[in-house]
């Protein structure tokens, strides 16, 4: 996380020069990742899979991606945003359990999620 808020605070400061950061969380094949999964699999999970999105986000004409992470591997490109549920409010007394926390959490600490963006709260996926 901490890589993520210096490259947040890079994108904004390095704006008004010009300087664009953008935090990729890459899924390639690696020493680590040849133990457990098989050839097959390796085999979509190749650098060369994520280079084109990072060509195109560098490129002078390419999307403002600026501020912004990325998950990126075989094919796979999606944005990576914080978002807030609604939550959920307990009593702080005798009530306040295990399980009654686990009766609520499933369904109801899911719902009306919020993107943070800057202090700002977009709402996102109402029910």
């Amino acid at each position: 996380m901490g890589l993520v808020g210096f490259t947040k605070t890079l994108a904004l400061e390095g704006a008004k020069y010009g300087i664009r950061a953008t935090v990729i969380a890459p899924l390639a094949a690696s020493a680590m990742t040849e133990t457990v999964m098989p050839p097959d699999m390796l085999a979509n999970l190749k650098p060369e899979f994520i280079s084109p999105f990072v060509a195109a986000i560098t490129h002078p004409d390419g999307p403002d991606a600026s501020g912004k992470i990325f998950e990126v591997g075989a094919g796979w490109i999606a944005e990576v945003r914080w978002e807030r549920s609604r939550g959920a409010v307990f009593k702080t007394d005798a009530s306040f359990t295990p399980s009654a926390v686990s009766a609520r959490t499933t369904y109801q600490l899911l719902l009306n999620a919020e993107y943070i963006k800057s202090g700002c709260r977009k709402m996102v996926g109402s029910h």
